[in-house]
């Protein structure tokens, strides 16, 4: 009776995954929202960039590239979730959990890293919009720059963890 009930309780958690689906195919439908976006603004801003400043021009490509890092992170959200549904062939030899767990693992650094380049993107565009009044401390974008510190550190920290791991690993064999 109870492997019946442990049995049936693992086949509900693992059908329970497919709730997740129709999210997925909505955040896989906004890769289509996001290349509409850029190409949208890409024509837009094609003839302001070919008649002003450089600086406008620099700004234009910030933007599209946010939107190019955006929906790259939204494409490793896709790749990440793909595991739950339809494992890789090359890590077939692992157990199921165990695939999952390596998967959404890569994730946290991936993210960590774009919005670091997201934070540095959005604070150069800052920069650059405000050097119309003259550089000055009060014009600098204080809190991206926190935003910034805090990002690298927590980076630097998964790093560390991560060697630490590996040397453990390597001490473990």
């Amino acid at each position: 009776m109870q492997g019946e009930f442990d049995r049936a309780m693992r086949h509900g958690i693992s059908a329970a995954r497919w709730l997740l689906a129709p999210m997925y195919l909505g955040v896989g439908l906004m890769l289509v929202v996001l290349l509409v976006q850029f190409v949208r603004d890409f024509f837009q801003g094609l003839p302001v960039a070919f008649s002003s400043d450089a600086l406008t021009a620099a700004r234009l490509v910030l933007s599209l590239a946010a939107v190019l890092l955006i929906a790259g992170l939204v494409l490793a959200i896709l790749h990440t979730g793909q595991s739950l549904f339809a494992p890789q062939a090359d890590t077939a030899e692992a157990p199921e959990p165990e695939r999952r767990e390596i998967a959404f693992a890569r994730l946290l650094p991936r993210f960590l890293s774009a919005a670091i380049v997201l934070v540095l993107l959005f604070a150069i565009d800052r920069m650059i919009a405000s050097q119309a009044g003259g550089w000055s401390p009060e014009t600098l974008p204080w809190p991206l720059f926190v935003a910034l510190g805090v990002l690298v550190a927590a980076r630097l920290v998964l790093e560390i963890a991560d060697w630490f791991g590996r040397l453990a690993r390597k001490g473990g064999d």
